[in-house]
């Protein structure tokens, strides 16, 4: 209504999950001038009529010149060094279906999945998260420099809006850590 004659395409694909459905909303050739209030209009409008939790996706990544994959997937998943790199008590498991539990336990999950120095990938959720909302957070370790090296990926999909800013911060700060740590050589 507000852009005569200018055609927008809105796209929803729903995928069921324990506790509801995900519904991924795309919504595409919005004139700039009403980017800000098409977004308001989703926020309030629409999500919160349907009790739903707008979320986003968050990425960092940080590249160590000379950690190779391996050293750091290990690191990852020993407790003691990964509560000095995070300055809190943390742990991941090396099993799938094991218990994560990071920040003194602020953060808590589960592993989903492991790719041996590849990757690690967790259903996480913050306690001051609404219930039942978890997130799938991925730690990629991509080899660079002939395998001495390591572009260190951190994904987390499904945080919600109004929680991104302390998520996008300990996830920068993990990355920031990660390049300050010494780590044991193979």
């Amino acid at each position: 209504k507000d852009w005569p004659n200018h055609n927008s395409l809105v796209t929803m694909t729903m995928e069921p999950v324990e506790n509801g459905t995900d519904i991924h909303m795309l919504h595409e050739n919005i004139p700039a001038a009403s980017i800000k209030s098409i977004s308001d209009m989703w926020s309030s409008d629409f999500w919160e009529k349907l009790d739903g939790i707008l979320t986003t996706n968050i990425q960092t990544s940080c590249i160590l010149n000379s950690t190779s994959p391996e050293v750091l997937y290990e690191t990852m998943l020993d407790r003691k060094a990964l509560s000095q790199i995070v300055g809190s008590d943390s742990s991941i498991s090396s099993k799938v279906g094991g218990a994560v539990a990071m920040y003194d336990k602020v953060v808590k999950g589960t592993v989903t999945a492991l790719e041996f120095n590849t990757c690690i990938v967790m259903s996480l959720r913050y306690f001051n998260w609404p219930f039942g909302l978890q997130a799938e957070t991925r730690f990629k370790f991509d080899e660079i420099n002939g395998g001495k090296g390591t572009v260190f990926t951190l994904q987390q999909n499904r945080v919600p809006i109004n929680q991104m800013d302390d998520a996008a911060k300990n996830c920068e700060e993990l990355s920031k850590q990660l390049k300050k740590f010494k780590f044991a050589k193979k």
